[in-house]
């Protein structure tokens, strides 16, 4: 995967009679000969087939190659906790902030839709406590704390061409023994 633009440049060369032109085809596009610097700028993944005739007329073999741009950021957020009280991951009652006695599953909406989502991090206190791979992100904050603490929890979405995005941070207050 690029992250950025790509420009495609081909080369020729025939030994025998000299290589005359170059042709190629982008996606589902119509033949085209080959003049400049082809800029691909669409997010996605484009299919390039090319091939070039010598001044004999003779034509080698098409190629093909695959190019994958993703220049977007994945989105993530976090779904749950929101504000209320949690007794061991059970939404009691809504409040003006998060409350949490016990341990509570951190839920997290992340997605891409051009390279798909690599991998959600989690971070307490901006250190990393969980890596999840798997779609239905979330990750069990059960760590112990004998008075209420507060702490920051933010996710962080890593797309499979390395865009990354941070969520907000939430702030929540924790009781766990």
């Amino acid at each position: 995967w690029y992250k950025s633009n790509v420009t495609i440049t081909f080369t020729r060369n025939d030994d025998l009679s000299g290589a005359n032109k170059t042709k190629y085809k982008m996606d589902n596009g119509n033949w085209k000969e080959y003049t400049k610097q082809i800029k691909i700028t669409k997010d996605g993944e484009h299919t390039i087939k090319y091939y070039s005739i010598d001044n004999a007329g003779n034509e080698e073999e098409m190629k093909t190659i695959e190019i994958k741009i993703d220049k977007t950021n994945p989105t993530v957020s976090i779904k749950k906790p929101d504000k209320g009280l949690y007794f061991f991951g059970r939404k009691i009652f809504p409040s003006f902030s998060i409350r949490i006695i016990g341990k509570i599953t951190i839920e997290v909406a992340a997605n891409d839709n051009i390279s798909g989502i690599q991998k959600v991090e989690f971070y307490v206190d901006g250190n990393l406590k969980y890596t999840d791979n798997e779609s239905q992100y979330e990750w069990t904050y059960d760590e112990s704390a004998i008075l209420f603490h507060r702490h920051a929890i933010k996710v962080k979405a890593i797309d499979k061409a390395g865009n990354v995005k941070e969520s907000d941070e939430i702030k929540v207050w924790i009781f766990n023994i």
